[in-house]
């Protein structure tokens, strides 16, 4: 913005050096701290090594414009790692969805980058007077899902074989969406006795 000096001059004029000083008071003062946006053309063409690169005096985070920052800026590289900007931590935890993921043969997701999920469920066989020698895990599909099932074979108090069925599990597995690697039961407690309890393991992986 132009200054307005307080005694302007005229050729020919005599001028007092109160006056003049006072001039170059004024014009000194443009430069003490009041430059502003409209002082500075917009031909002046600042080179960005101008800026500052204490971290300190750096342009702030909230001095950008929203949504300023676009793919044309950020650093990339077609197979130097090291010169790509974006890492591990710029992304945010359970932000990405699976339609950012490529559903190009080679360029999807392969099994062994995949985490190994496991969920692991306590069940009670029971025979009444009875003796429960063996016990199986297996998932059945039903309706799109996997349910857990465990069977038990016991000796009644008549001596004669039964099958023993327990309650039946709904892990929330998906049939179209897994990989079940395994289904994994342990007898905890009650092998040869009217009661036994097991522990049931299903390790499986996410295909999408």
């Amino acid at each position: 913005m132009p200054v307005t000096l307080p005694f302007p001059l005229t050729d020919g004029t005599l001028a007092k050096g109160s006056e003049v000083k006072a001039n170059d008071d004024q014009l000194a003062s443009k430069f003490d701290a009041n430059i502003v946006n409209a002082d500075i053309s917009p031909a002046a063409a600042i080179e960005g090594t101008k800026l500052s690169t204490v971290p300190a005096n750096q342009v702030p985070e909230d001095r950008l414009k929203d949504d300023a920052v676009s793919d044309r800026v950020l650093r990339d590289h077609v197979s130097d790692n090291a010169q790509r900007a974006v890492g591990n931590n710029h992304i945010k935890d359970l932000t990405i969805q699976k339609g950012k993921l490529s559903t190009t043969a080679t360029q999807r997701i392969a099994k062994a980058q995949t985490e190994i999920a496991v969920q692991s469920f306590s069940a009670s066989l029971t025979e009444t007077g009875g003796q429960i020698l063996s016990a199986v895990a297996s998932l059945e599909q039903t309706g799109g899902v996997y349910k857990l099932r465990v069977r038990g074979s016991a000796k009644a108090s008549a001596g004669a074989f039964v099958n023993v069925l327990s309650s039946e599990f709904s892990p929330g597995i998906s049939v179209a969406g897994t990989t079940v690697l395994g289904v994994f039961l342990e007898v905890v407690s009650g092998f040869a006795s009217a009661s036994m309890t097991c522990s049931i393991t299903i390790v499986y992986i996410l295909n999408t």
